[in-house]
């Protein structure tokens, strides 16, 4: 094959091989310049790309593409194997949506009869428009039918229900059981364990000491069962963070501090606290009217803020003896779980009237109106489970080192040249940098048609004036966003 642009380079001998198990493989034979080196007046590619297309307009918008070409790795007799993996669109039921293990977060529409990475692959518009962003299901015990729960913005001290474990909607991480192990939980966080006195002990906050002065004792939850106390200042309770903490990305202020063992991080407070949006040292069924000693206390000191659950009783487990432990949020996004005193082990604690769980976890809410009544659902979009590890005794540390994440860009410039794991996208509709919408923020999002309006490669920012870019012609080159008139047989490019 000679090139048209370079008539004297010579001819380029290759093939692609498509496999029936989606294997592909490129194979090069001849290739007399450099790949790089060729004009890309009519473009030069190398790798794959595939799009979902919608109407009106018939516009194809690209939801993932690999580029190999800025490799330069191509030469004679050179060789690239995709090996193809797992994905939520190959599996036709819904139980083998929710137990395949995959890096994707599949979900289960019955509406359209089929599994998707939140409608991100083909058949995306018939996922809108049948609502699957919100009739979707993410646990096998739920198929076929999803869950909603209703909930109602308050700032009151809630008492959280029984009946949390069906807001669970993400399978536990794959994670370690080593000691001292670390592991990248997709992206949003990299976690380390240590073990022993003189290890943990430095990232032991002693509220008791003289120089915790700030150190503050919630009388409230140190003699109640099930409670939670809102930490925002119009309720008097002046103790609201000092910072702004980074919680997947998202500046966080107000905290609420739970008998249970964990902060709730949301937004709106509703009777499924133990649900997700958590960070839960060690969520358990504490009750600290059972013990004079029992207590819950915290401090700020402007970069970091602590919350010690000290001589906690289990109820289900009044004889096993008392917990205590902290949680510790910087003002860089890291959080650490410490370990004082654990009598037990985690994974015998009994789950009937209580969730245990130890972790993370975060979530978007959709809101919609049904006979003129407004309705919040709770979607998590992502969960750290750290409890099966079976990790946890006495003096033990657990650090989770916050990692970028698209919804910490400001910028449309910051958003698409970071180095993520993620594959950030920027929408000027909204002015965010998001995953595809997988966040806090996913109502927006989608209400301003961020999904098919938003930029993924640097050239397309807006310019600094601010006016918007967008492709309006047949096709934009290098970009990711084309109109169609009409249906084409043959294709003359």
């Amino acid at each position: 094959m000679p090139l048209k642009d370079h008539a004297d380079a010579g001819t380029f001998t290759f093939r692609v091989t498509l496999h029936s198990n989606g294997d592909i493989v490129f194979t090069y034979k001849q290739v007399p310049m450099s790949v790089t080196a060729i004009v890309e007046d009519q473009q030069v590619k190398v790798g794959l790309s595939d799009a979902s297309s919608s109407t009106p307009f018939s516009t194809i918008y690209e939801y993932h593409k690999i580029d190999m070409k800025k490799r330069n790795m191509i030469g004679n007799w050179t060789a690239i194997l995709f090996k193809a993996l797992p994905t939520c669109v190959s599996m036709h039921s819904c139980s083998d949506c929710l137990s395949m293990k995959t890096s994707f977060q599949c979900q289960w529409c019955d509406a359209v009869d089929r599994c998707s990475n939140g409608g991100l692959d083909r058949h995306r518009q018939a996922w809108l428009l049948n609502s699957c962003e919100t009739r979707n299901v993410q646990l096998a015990d739920h198929c076929p039918n999803a869950t909603t729960t209703t909930t109602t913005p308050t700032t009151s001290t809630t008492t959280p229900e029984t009946k949390e474990e069906e807001e669970e909607i993400v399978e536990p991480v794959n994670g370690f059981d080593t000691e001292n192990a670390t592991v990248d939980h997709d992206g949003y966080y990299r976690s380390q364990v240590f073990r022993g006195v003189d290890e943990v002990q430095r990232y032991w906050v002693d509220l008791d000491s003289s120089q915790e002065e700030k150190a503050l004792t919630n009388e409230t939850l140190s003699v109640s069962h099930r409670r939670a106390t809102v930490r925002i200042e119009e309720e008097g309770n002046t103790v609201r963070l000092t910072f702004e903490f980074p919680f997947y990305g998202h500046l966080l202020r107000n905290i609420t501090i739970a008998t249970g063992g964990f902060l709730f991080t949301g937004a709106f407070l509703h009777k499924w606290l133990t649900a997700t949006q958590y960070i839960a040292p060690l969520m358990a069924n504490f009750d600290t009217s059972m013990n004079k000693n029992a207590s819950v206390k915290y401090a700020d000191n402007g970069t970091s803020f602590t919350v010690q659950w000290n001589n906690m009783p289990l109820k289900d487990h009044a004889d096993a003896g008392t917990f205590t432990f902290q949680v510790t949020l910087h003002s860089n996004g890291d959080i650490v779980f410490t370990y004082k005193q654990v009598p037990m082990s985690v994974t015998a604690i009994v789950e009937d009237q209580h969730p245990v769980k130890v972790g993370l976890s975060d979530a978007y809410i959709g809101e919609r109106t049904i006979f003129f009544v407004r309705r919040k659902t709770i979607y998590e979009y992502h969960k750290i489970d750290m409890k099966k590890r079976n990790m946890i005794g006495n003096w033990t540390a657990i650090l989770f080192k916050a990692l970028p994440t698209c919804v910490s860009m400001h910028s449309c410039s910051d958003c698409l040249s970071m180095k993520t794991s993620f594959q950030c996208q920027w929408c000027d509709a909204v002015d965010r940098c998001s995953d595809g919408g997988l966040d806090r923020h996913r109502q927006a999002w989608l209400l301003n048609s961020c999904e098919t309006r938003h930029v993924q490669l640097p050239d397309h920012c807006p310019p600094p004036d601010g006016i918007l870019y967008y492709c309006i012609l047949y096709y934009c080159i290098h970009g990711t966003l084309f109109y169609l008139a009409d249906p084409i047989d043959d294709v003359v490019y």
